[in-house]
């Protein structure tokens, strides 16, 4: 389960600890929307994320929206500042209703 999880860096020890933090519903819609959390990670890689796993271990949220509600909402913002928060302190994001 989330193995399509390693195209993004992530180790199998990542991985099980994403398992290990969130309960196994949210597993399993993790994994049946593995489509829309791939398009969401993708995005998030392009925009210039570099850490995946603490995007999933902080905000897992972010993947189960759809790419264009994401770009609709960081639109709003500036990209720099986006990336900054994104890399180092993503909990900051809730501070902007996103």
């Amino acid at each position: 389960m989330l193995n399509f999880l390693k195209a993004y860096s992530l180790t199998d020890e990542q991985i099980q600890k994403i398992i290990n933090a969130y309960g196994e519903n949210l597993i399993k819609n993790l994994d049946y929307k593995k489509n829309n959390t791939m398009e969401a990670l993708n995005f998030f890689k392009d925009f210039g994320v570099n850490d995946i796993y603490n995007l999933l271990m902080t905000r897992l949220d972010l993947v189960f929206l759809s790419v264009n509600h994401i770009k609709q909402n960081f639109s709003k913002l500036d990209k720099g500042m986006l990336l900054y928060i994104l890399n180092n302190s993503i909990d900051d994001l809730i501070n902007f209703n996103i």
